[in-house]
Formats: structure tokens, C-alpha cells, sequence
């Protein structure tokens, strides 16, 4: 299978997995509780390849609603917000954490329409995880990024992070999904916006994941291990 081939079929397990190395990153271990300076990209990364029981001590010290689940290749523990707009989730397989992953969601309304600062809101919180997520050397060996923008009429891939940033600005005022996908050799990730101007459930996203958990549940079409 060429490189090409074989990114495209990363990225749809991504996709189908909601895509996540084992090994240590360089990084400081994460902080307890985020805060607004909190850079959640690298305190997710910083979860990843760690023993579970020192990640979930850190986690646990949250005090948010701890869920556990079984799932294809090990366990899955997630982390929810009291008002159930944030999730922590993190796959463990063997006692090691394989994939880490976090997300905020938009709060659900009952009148139509969509309120422009919280569009505003998830398109900053996007930008600022996905230039966090190019920092990550590890990552930085192939790119996938995907905008849809104009009610759908608007639908372009790229394989070149500086187009899919040209292209993301001028297309912000439209914009109706982007993602950004970075692979290395034995990790991918990718932080990913959703904005609905009809049912007011938008979010982001970001996710790690070993890059043979993408090529197992690639194989299968129903475990979704990270649950948004």
C-alpha cells in the first residue's frame, strides 16, 4: 500500500475509533485541575504510555464523574464535568495508558439558532489545541487536514498544514467542520471542530492514540472507544 493509501486508511479508523504510542513523553506531567492557561493538549499527551494507576490518580483528583467501560483491547475510564460539557477519557491496555483524549461540548439549548460567542469559543479553543498539537516532534512526520465550510459546498483535504491553515482562516464565517491530523510512527492524533447551527451540538476535540490500537480497531466497526 503506498503512503498515501495508507494515511487515507488511518484516518478513517481515526474517524470510526474517534482517534491515539507507547512511550514516555518528554513533557512535564500534567496539572491536577485545568485551568483557563491550562494547555489540555499536552497535559492529555502527557497522560500517554503512563501506568494507568498514576494516571488515574491524577484524574481522580478532579472529582468529576468517573465512568469505566470495557472496550475491545483493554478498559476505557472517562472523566465528566459536572455541567457534562468537558470529558477526560483514557484507553488503557495492559495497565498502560494507549489513548488519551479530551473534549468540550456546546450546552444544549431548546431554541434554535446558535449563540455567535459560543461558535466564536470552540473555533479559538480549536486553534489554540491544534497549534499546541504541531508542537509535538513525535507527530511530525505525516499531516492529513480536512475543512468543510460553506453549507458542504466547500470540501477540501489537504496534506499541507499551511494550506489547511490559509484555508481555515478565510473560511472561519462558514466553517462547519475541521480537523487536523498529525502521524508519527508508532503515535497519531488529531484535534477536531464540529459547529452545528441547528441542534447547538458543537464541540472539540483532541486525541492521542497508539498507532497499532488504530490498526486493530481499524478492523472492526463498532468499538468506539472514546465516547463524546
Amino acid at each position: 500500500m503506498d503512503r498515501k493509501h495508507y494515511l487515507v486508511a488511518i484516518l478513517t479508523a481515526a474517524i470510526l475509533s474517534i482517534s491515539f504510542l507507547s512511550c514516555d513523553p518528554k513533557d512535564d506531567d500534567p496539572t491536577t485541575n485545568p485551568t483557563p492557561s491550562t494547555d489540555v493538549v499536552k497535559e492529555v499527551y502527557g497522560f500517554f504510555g503512563k501506568p494507568e494507576a498514576q494516571v488515574l490518580s491524577i484524574l481522580d483528583a478532579k472529582g468529576w464523574t468517573k465512568v469505566s467501560d470495557s472496550a475491545e483491547l483493554g478498559l476505557v475510564y472517562s472523566y465528566i464535568s459536572a455541567d457534562s460539557l468537558k470529558v477526560y477519557a483514557v484507553y488503557s491496555i495492559d495497565n498502560t495508558i494507549k489513548g488519551a483524549a479530551y473534549s468540550e461540548s456546546e450546552s444544549p439549548i431548546t431554541s434554535y439558532g446558535k449563540n455567535a460567542s459560543n461558535t466564536n469559543k470552540f473555533i479559538s479553543l480549536f486553534e489554540i489545541m491544534e497549534q499546541s498539537l504541531s508542537t509535538i516532534s513525535l507527530l511530525n512526520i505525516n499531516y492529513i487536514g480536512k475543512i468543510i465550510a460553506d453549507n458542504g459546498t466547500f470540501n477540501q483535504e489537504y496534506y499541507d498544514r499551511a494550506e489547511f491553515l490559509s484555508d481555515f482562516q478565510a473560511k472561519k464565517s462558514t466553517l462547519y467542520l475541521a480537523r487536523s491530523s498529525f502521524y508519527g510512527e508508532e503515535m497519531s492524533a488529531n484535534t477536531h471542530l464540529y459547529l452545528n447551527d441547528e441542534d447547538n451540538e458543537s464541540e472539540v476535540f483532541v486525541v492521542f492514540e497508539d498507532n497499532l490500537v488504530i490498526e486493530k480497531l481499524g478492523k472492526t466497526t463498532k468499538d468506539s472507544w472514546f465516547k463524546r
